[in-house]
């Protein structure tokens, strides 16, 4: 469910990736630590993908491994090519957990690596 939920992002289909999430998601992105900043359901979801696109012209994601690491908790670990307004480019590692309830995300949690992800891992959601 999260490559199918990737892949839809990647081509730009909010119906196939919203599809793949609970109507109650929660999504922390990576500046939602600094800032608080959480997205709800798929309203939510679809105000996080206007901001993405208000700071980068092209995101994709290509997903390097997934595995649980929880009963129902998955570890997703990816590589996101971002492209600015400016034209700059950017590759980075992106780790994320998401929590699973009947086949879908209800919870995606950005950190800044995997270390901090495996970390946040073992405590409660």
């Amino acid at each position: 469910m999260i490559r199918a939920g990737v892949a839809a992002l990647n081509r730009g289909d909010v119906e196939d990736m919203l599809a793949t999430l609970d109507a109650d998601i929660e999504l922390v992105p990576l500046r939602g630590a600094l800032d608080g900043s959480v997205y709800r359901g798929h309203e939510g979801m679809r105000r996080w993908l206007e901001d993405m696109h208000e700071d980068w012209k092209d995101f994709d994601l290509l997903i390097e491994d997934v595995r649980e690491v929880a009963p129902g908790r998955l570890l997703v670990q990816a590589t996101m090519g971002l492209r600015g307004r400016s034209g700059v480019t950017l590759d980075t590692s992106a780790a994320w957990l998401c929590d699973m309830r009947d086949g879908k995300a209800f919870r995606i949690r950005f950190f800044a690596d995997t270390a901090a992800a495996l970390e946040a891992a073992g405590s409660s959601p």
